[in-house]
């Protein structure tokens, strides 16, 4: 700037100044993309760059690009003397000869927005005229191996397209170039086939480079194996559970019915037991135990099939079960308490399933054991049977009763039998003098199944029995015998003591003896003719050796004065009648037996009186 004055210029200042421009372009803005198969992609790459001053904001309107390209990144900001690479893929949604997409703006900040044009051709997957074929049971799976090429000189990470539910592999598989790679393809069918309705499908690689490989594929679903085989053995008459697992391959619940199929035998009755409950329902892609009950009457070998379906898609499930019935346990244990001689009675009672009666034998181990040896059991009825019990010997035993029938099979029961000691039986009262001796029966009742001797003891020696007693055989009641026990006295008052009747088959008898001895009574008279003698028994009673005197409180009978006798020894008293006697008149007297040595129970001084008549006969 110039300053004028007078004529003369002068400098006065200098004004200057510059101007900075945006400048961002692509290295292209056209892209073709040329023919890609369906689902298939290309990828391609493009770059923006900034020549100017400043740098500046940019970024994609996406919905240009959609449906069939797209663009990353899609917004972003770039500086001065800056390059940003652009991926765009094409992946074609449907076929079409002429894809175009022209002039997709970018926007710029402060600038006017730059324009990229795409274009592309979609053509049909053509699939190989190989069909793969998959076989398999269902739910049960096949994997057949698929081989891939890359030939190109880039590594690929291809995203197989698998059509078809009952098909599943891997979502991403990677290629390297020039290096095959095997694609696992898994065939698991939830679903059974049948010959008119195959379980159909494909797969489609689409590779980077746009080409593609596309498979048809063919399944078949078989009906399903057995879930399962189950062999028990289990002892007839036990009821028993048999748990089966039931499995939901689905991920929502599912109802299964259950249907028992007996295979053998193939004639069921009423005897054998084979259930469980008729639907079963199981949560989704969860497990459920189902409960199939077995009972048994009788050992036999039974086979089942066992299926769970599903009624409204017919799918299924089975098992196959083999139960063996092995003989039963011992149905229960009897306790029977009782004294001997004494009867405890017990009832079992069987129930018969069937439709017409039944008979049943019995047998038991154990003579003490009374009981019908069969009975009747009414159709579809229970039936009782009752046993007594009926010991003859002190003590404790065991026995086994068993019931068997063709139709219901075999009932074991174990006994467990205690026999007491009985009471005596009841007590035998004698009553007699000192000197003298009484007999008296002492009945009983033998048990005894067979003609049985007895052995009899005593023991007190003022009670005498014979030793051996036989008696028959005894009926269902018993059979009464009687046996003779004397009772001969040495002392006077109570004298108590036992009969014991023993027998290895009858058992054992006690009956109590109670004697009372009294005073001896005066006996007589005894006739003696005049000049004639008569004796007179008389016993030592005593257990040990005693003096006796003997005395007549007449002059016209005579006897000896004293005498000492052995333990129960009998002498004969000799007495004597005077010849010389008045035959107009009849003479008595008595004789004095006197003890003069005491023994227990008695004293010295205890006598014994007999009458004595004396006559004389005429002539």
């Amino acid at each position: 700037v110039m300053l004028e004055s007078s004529g003369l210029s002068q400098p006065l200042f200098v004004v200057s100044g510059s101007c900075h421009g945006i400048e961002i372009n692509l290295d292209t803005d056209h892209i073709p993309f040329g023919a890609v198969v369906l689902q298939s992609q290309s990828n391609r790459r493009i770059l923006l760059l900034n020549t100017g001053d400043i740098g500046a904001r940019f970024k994609w309107d996406m919905e240009k690009f959609t449906p069939d390209f797209t663009i990353s990144p899609v917004e972003g900001y770039i500086s001065p003397g800056m390059e940003i690479p652009f991926d765009i893929t094409f992946c074609p949604k449907q076929t079409n000869r002429d894809i175009r997409y022209e002039k997709i703006p970018c926007a710029i900040e402060g600038s006017k927005p730059i324009l990229l044009t795409l274009t592309g051709t979609c053509i049909e997957q053509v699939p190989l005229k190989e069909v793969l074929h998959f076989t398999t049971t269902v739910r049960n799976q096949e994997s057949r191996q698929i081989t891939l090429h890359n030939r190109t000189t880039t590594p690929w990470l291809v995203r197989p397209i698998i059509d078809g539910e009952h098909w599943s592999g891997a979502n991403t598989i990677s290629i390297e170039p020039g290096h095959p790679r095997h694609y696992e393809l898994t065939y698991a069918p939830l679903r059974m086939t049948t010959d008119a309705a195959k379980h159909h499908g494909s797969i489609f690689f689409p590779f980077p480079d746009g080409n593609g490989l596309l498979y048809n594929l063919l399944g078949t679903a078989d009906p399903p194996k057995q879930a399962g085989t189950v062999y028990q053995e289990v002892p007839c008459k036990t009821s028993h559970t048999e748990l089966l697992r039931v499995t939901n391959w689905l991920r929502r619940p599912q109802r299964f019915r259950a249907i028992v199929e007996m295979i053998r035998p193939d004639k069921q009755d009423r005897s054998v037991t084979l259930n469980g409950l008729d639907y079963i329902d199981v949560p989704a892609l969860g497990r459920k135990d189902y409960k199939l009950n077995f009972y048994t009457y009788k050992e036999g070998s039974f086979s089942a099939k066992i299926t769970f379906r599903n009624e409204q898609t017919g799918e299924y499930l089975f098992y196959n079960v083999h139960l063996k019935a092995t003989p039963p346990g011992t149905m229960a244990t009897i306790n029977l308490i009782t004294t001997v001689r004494k009867t405890a009675s017990h009832v079992i009672t069987i129930f018969n399933p069937l439709p017409s009666p039944v008979t049943m034998n019995t047998s038991v181990t154990s003579q003490d054991i009374s009981m019908p040896t069969s009975f009747i059991v009414g159709a579809e009825s229970e039936g009782a049977c009752m046993f007594e019990y009926l010991p003859l010997k002190v003590g404790e035993s065991t026995a086994k009763l068993v019931m068997t029938s063709n139709e219901l099979g075999l009932y074991q029961y174990e006994l467990h039998l205690l026999a007491n000691p009985s009471p005596p039986e009841r007590t035998v009262h004698f009553t007699t003098t000192i000197g003298n001796s009484l007999q008296q029966f002492c009945k009983f009742t033998s048990f005894a199944k067979a003609r049985t001797e007895y052995i009899c003891k005593v023991d007190n020696s003022d009670f005498h029995v014979e030793r051996n007693l036989t008696v028959a055989s005894a009926g269902s009641s018993g059979t009464e015998a009687t046996v003779d026990v004397t009772f001969e006295p040495s002392h006077l008052g109570d004298t108590k003591g036992n009969l014991s009747i023993t027998s290895q088959l009858g058992g054992d008898y006690t009956i109590p003896l109670h004697g009372h001895c009294l005073v001896p009574k005066p006996q007589g008279p005894y006739t003696i003719k005049a000049g004639l003698s008569i004796t007179i028994p008389f016993k030592n009673v005593f257990a040990q050796s005693t003096h006796f005197t003997f005395t007549v409180d007449n002059p016209a009978f005579s006897v000896k004065a004293t005498e000492q006798l052995k333990p129960k020894k009998v002498c004969n008293i000799l007495v004597s009648y005077d010849k010389q006697a008045d035959p107009q008149l009849t003479k008595t007297g008595k004789l004095v037996v006197t003890c003069l040595q005491g023994t227990p129970g008695a004293s010295a001084g205890l006598q014994w009186i007999y009458y004595l008549k004396g006559i004389v006969p005429q002539n």
